[in-house]
């Protein structure tokens, strides 16, 4: 019984590094596909490259490979964490997912929160509300609010949160967690959506009066939440290593759109099947059958990778015709789950698929994440983008008065005429986003011209 029960376990173990490992692969882009590829090869015996990739690579990108590879050979513990570090956010979200087997999670919340992980940007916001996340695969607004109390146990403390203000809230809250005074100044502080914590006299008399508390009590409230980090996720950048290389490729023909997937940096694979039988009669027979199966292993999870993104590379352009007729404006808001629901997969594989994934068309190189804008509420009940807005904005901009521009207040007043049901604060966001100074800043650099 106990060495059936060892076995069970043994290979329940490799089952979870198997999936572990392919869902790793999903998330890959084409560098990092080929530096795994690269570094298997060098591993394992019954891997054989058939044919040689199309593309040669550069010197930049063998040195970006060789230095993939380094971290993945060194020792110890030290290989597994920098395995984790492969030139993108999904190390983060690896990490972060590794976390989650140490905890105690109710089943019908680990949907929720392992996809509010792979929902996560650079900064380790989420690139979603997680009300809309949670919405999309059917979550009720009650297990969504138990599932962000097992994410704010997370380490490093404040990813996964929708902005900087809700991340310094969940920090203060496992920081300071009897310090109710402090985590309310914080929700005052999001919903008054404070860019800084250098805050005037008058904002912070105002706390304390809304507080009932002294304006020294602010003063210390705000001291504590300068020991916390507004981006928990800056160790996990690394933007010189960024890189951009379309896989998808939309091409125009006919007036239709033809796409091609292109996996030009990667060599096609087979196994060494007259190897393994050679092996099967050695006496590290089971050591040479587990490197035979995680060859087949990669082999499988390298082919899932490229036939779902060739899937949902053809959704998107099923979901977006108005961006490819005419242009990035006319992107068409859309959830994860509304290509998920089309190819036929897990949301959450969807989410990984689209991650640091790049496409090419007439329009340019995009990331394969524009074409799921948040969505904004309209005055008539249609659906608007993000796009729309930003070029909504622009267009408010270049008609005002040089002597008296508007100001964020009136762009919203006079968007709410073009249908944009929005407030001041979400037309400042959008603005700084497409580095438009504020009106006072145009009106004296208006004035400097004349």
């Amino acid at each position: 019984m106990g060495l059936k029960n060892s076995l069970n376990i043994v290979q329940k173990q490799r089952l979870h590094l198997t999936i572990q490992q392919g869902l790793k692969i999903l998330g890959l882009n084409q560098l990092e596909l080929r530096a795994k590829i690269d570094s298997a090869i060098a591993e394992n015996p019954f891997l054989e490259e058939t044919k040689p990739a199309k593309e040669k690579l550069s010197e930049e990108l063998k040195s970006k490979i060789r230095e993939y590879n380094k971290n993945i050979h060194a020792d110890g513990q030290k290989a597994e964490f920098l395995d984790s570090l492969v030139l993108s956010n999904s190390s983060l979200q690896e990490l972060l997912n590794n976390q989650l087997l140490e905890m105690n999670i109710p089943k019908e919340l680990t949907g929720i929160i392992r996809l509010i992980i792979s929902s996560i940007d650079k900064r380790g916001f989420v690139s979603i509300p997680h009300a809309e996340l949670a919405n999309s695969i059917g979550v009720s607004p009650l297990k969504l609010k138990k599932a962000i109390k097992f994410l704010m146990q997370l380490e490093p403390s404040g990813v996964c949160a929708e902005n900087v203000w809700q991340s310094l809230e969940w920090q203060s809250i496992i920081k300071y967690p009897e310090e109710t005074i402090l985590h309310d100044i914080l929700r005052l502080l999001r919903l008054l959506d404070k860019s800084s914590i250098s805050l005037t006299d008058e904002v912070r008399k105002n706390l304390a009066d809304i507080l009932h508390i002294s304006p020294n009590t602010v003063d210390q409230a705000l001291e504590k939440i300068r020991t916390l980090d507004p981006f928990p996720a800056r160790d996990f950048q690394n933007e010189e290593e960024t890189f951009i290389y379309p896989e998808i490729f939309y091409i125009e023909k006919n007036n239709k759109i033809e796409i091609k997937v292109k996996q030009n940096l990667l060599p096609e694979l087979s196994l060494n099947e007259t190897l393994i039988e050679q092996f099967r009669k050695n006496k590290k027979k089971e050591e040479w059958e587990e490197k035979y199966q995680d060859a087949q292993n990669l082999l499988k999870s390298i082919a899932y990778r490229n036939n779902s993104l060739e899937k949902v590379a053809q959704a998107i352009a099923f979901k977006q015709p108005d961006f490819f007729q005419e242009g990035p404006s006319k992107v068409f808001p859309m959830n994860l789950s509304d290509i998920a629901d089309i190819v036929n997969l897990h949301i959450s594989t969807v989410s990984r698929i689209v991650m640091n994934k790049y496409c090419e068309c007439k329009w340019g190189i995009f990331p394969l994440k524009f074409f799921f804008p948040y969505k904004l509420k309209s005055t008539d009940g249609s659906i608007k983008s993000s796009v729309e807005l930003k070029e909504a904005i622009l267009n408010k901009i270049q008609t005002e008065s040089a002597g008296n521009p508007f100001s964020d207040h009136e762009i919203a007043e006079l968007l709410k005429e073009d249908g944009f049901d929005i407030q001041r604060r979400t037309v400042a966001k959008y603005r700084k986003i497409i580095k438009i100074p504020s009106s006072r800043s145009r009106k004296k650099e208006k004035n400097a011209k004349f």
